[in-house]
């Protein structure tokens, strides 16, 4: 725990942790700067929030590294990291192996805080959730998702704004498959701004491939799978989901989803919901 001002530094590496509740619980508050390495650490069976609990408040910064870590059946959550206040948070989640627990990765944005996050590499199964971003009040969350593997979880990544938050999301070259709910879900509340940018990623044999539900969004939010405002190369392989492969439950958006493939050149439009443009369907699986 870093309270008052300074500067901090935290390295916890080639540990084996197992049981707890919260096995590496770091907080920083007020001025302090802290930066943090945690890696190549075994962590399993703790019990609690995070196998790995990261929160900021008041003015204080993090830059932080969580790389080639092993969790296995962690409680609610293995890796968690909050911003509050006006914190600031720049953290990178890479190249981590991740099963067995209520949520892979949990990122969340409140106060008027701001949180940069880069998630790579990483192998997630066998969870409730396995990548989820949030922000909310006025804050304002950047994430670039990219390489990472979810298998087995309900809710493959799951993607919201609430309040006045600003969530921007890049995500490439992922790989989602056989998510009981949905292999990607959008959730927009009230005034927040939510902004997706999808390109050359896998999302396969799940319920529903990608869904953005129907909240009370007074702001439109924009989500491109190709051919949109954001500029997505699409390149997306979207197939094999049970009920359909896009379901757009808020009447107010476009779910732009051009130049990807549907596991056929000519897709079924009986596995798209709501509006959504799927129009230059590739021939072939990019």
């Amino acid at each position: 725990y870093a309270l008052g001002s300074g500067a901090v530094v935290c390295n916890i590496k080639d540990n084996v942790f197992d049981g707890g509740l919260y096995p590496v619980d770091l907080l920083a508050y007020d001025n302090v700067s802290m930066t943090a390495e945690i890696t190549g650490n075994t962590i399993m069976n703790s019990s609690r929030d995070g196998a790995i609990y990261m929160q900021t408040d008041d003015a204080t910064s993090l830059n932080a590294l969580i790389s080639r870590n092993t969790f296995t059946n962690n409680g609610l959550v293995a890796i968690e990291v909050i911003s509050f206040g006006s914190s600031s948070i720049a953290l990178t989640i890479s190249d981590n192996t991740i099963s067995d627990a209520g949520s892979g990765v949990s990122l969340w944005s409140a106060g008027n805080s701001s949180f940069d996050a880069v998630v790579s590499g990483n192998i997630i199964s066998n969870m409730s959730t396995g990548i989820g971003l949030y922000s909310a009040d006025s804050s304002s969350l950047t994430a670039t998702i990219s390489g990472n593997t979810i298998d087995d979880a309900d809710y493959g990544m799951d993607i919201e704004a609430w309040d006045s938050g600003i969530l921007t999301a890049a995500v490439t070259g992922d790989t989602i498959t056989g998510s009981s709910e949905n292999g990607v879900s959008f959730y927009v509340f009230n005034d927040a701004a939510l902004n997706a940018n999808f390109s050359g990623n896998h999302i396969l044999n799940s319920n529903v491939g990608v869904y953005l539900y129907n909240n009370a969004s007074s702001i439109t939010p924009v989500i491109d799978f190709g051919g949109g405002s954001l500029n997505s190369s699409g390149n997306n392989s979207i197939y094999d989901n049970i009920v359909y492969n896009v379901q757009n439950a808020l009447a107010i958006a476009v779910i732009s989803a051009q130049n990807n493939w549907w596991g056929t050149p000519t897709p079924d439009p009986a596995k798209f919901s709501g509006t959504v443009d799927y129009t230059h369907p590739l021939e072939r699986a990019p």
